[in-house]
């Protein structure tokens, strides 16, 4: 994680979870187990092709999302007053998002292509690239 994750990248977090009530680095959890519930659930059956193709339509839902944390992000600080405190972090964050999941997908799509068509192999790869993302995201942005 922590080749994924650079030291700028940390220090923003950082300060973004001191001044501000959002956090973009969550996004990355909220995606990924979104992904985990989809092949749990069989709406997309784990193989190489099926997991690019999920991968590719993530931009759009990603792009949606990050534009509903943007709205929601503005609302509450123009009215707080406290907008310049964190914007240049929050913005910096989020342009780093899909360089940061396009390094996540990579770690799933090096498993070999028998077990990239095993549910119950691509599920723990996610259990444990979800868990990772905490328990990084915890001790290094959570530190102060």
């Amino acid at each position: 994680m922590e080749s994924i994750f650079d030291r700028k990248l940390i220090e923003r977090a950082r300060r973004m979870r001191g001044n501000c009530a959002l956090d973009p680095l969550s996004l990355l959890i909220f995606i990924r187990a979104s992904e985990f519930t989809l092949i749990k659930g069989d709406f997309v059956l784990p193989s190489r092709f099926n997991l690019q193709k999920m991968f590719e339509s993530r931009d759009r839902f990603t792009w949606a999302v990050v534009s509903l944390l943007k709205d929601i992000f503005f609302q509450k600080h123009i009215s707080d007053g406290h907008l310049e405190d964190c914007i240049e972090d929050l913005f910096y964050l989020l342009n780093r998002i899909e360089e940061i999941q396009l390094k996540l997908d990579e770690i799933i799509l090096n498993l070999k292509d028998e077990d990239l068509c095993n549910k119950y192999e691509v599920l723990r790869t996610y259990k444990s690239l979800i868990q990772g993302l905490i328990d990084f995201l915890s001790l290094k942005v959570d530190q102060y």
